[in-house]
């Protein structure tokens, strides 16, 4: 009777932890962000993303940003740098729908989204952006060992990005053609 009892209760937990998983990856796997280089040549490099177009010609030593109808010229001498931010931000949506408890009340157990975000910075004080993406980050109380276990599943399995990654890709890619 009681080995009945113990394997009925490892099979609600392995029920629950897979229904857990399952949610987590529906809210993790949303796309919050894209950067692709679409075109490389030796006179343009285009690079897409959700935040525009970017056109680098290299030749000519000036680049076109194109964001929401807007489009921003530039000569590579009136930049004076790339701006790479990482802000957290409360994550409120998501603290519901996964459910509130006292320890939410904490700083540290509030679910944030860390936002990645890549802008050029003009001589002139201009701050174009090129870049945007996020992640969820949940903060449970002493359920960290597996918030993380349960994140390196689904980046194996390809069901979440490494967000940070790719926005320090971006970074890169971004620094090499200007």
């Amino acid at each position: 009777m009681t080995l009945s009892i113990l394997a009925g209760l490892l099979l609600g937990l392995a029920f629950a932890v897979l229904a857990d998983t399952f949610w987590v990856a529906v809210f993790r796997a949303q796309p919050v962000g894209w950067f692709k280089r679409v075109l490389q040549g030796t006179a343009l490099v285009r690079i897409e993303g959700s935040a525009g177009a970017i056109l680098i010609y290299p030749r000519e030593r000036r680049l076109e940003v194109q964001h929401r109808g807007r489009r921003h010229r530039l000569a590579f001498d009136d930049i004076r740098g790339l701006e790479y931010r990482v802000e957290e931000r409360p994550a409120r949506l998501q603290e519901l729908f996964f459910g509130l408890d006292i320890t939410d009340l904490l700083s540290r157990y509030q679910d944030t989204v860390d936002w990645f975000s890549i802008a050029l910075l003009t001589h002139g004080g201009e701050r174009v952006p090129l870049y945007l993406s996020g992640r969820w980050q949940r903060r449970e109380f002493a359920l960290g060992w597996y918030i993380d276990a349960q994140q390196a599943v689904l980046q194996r399995l390809g069901l979440m990005a490494d967000v940070e990654r790719r926005s320090r890709d971006a970074l890169d890619t971004l620094r090499r053609h200007l």
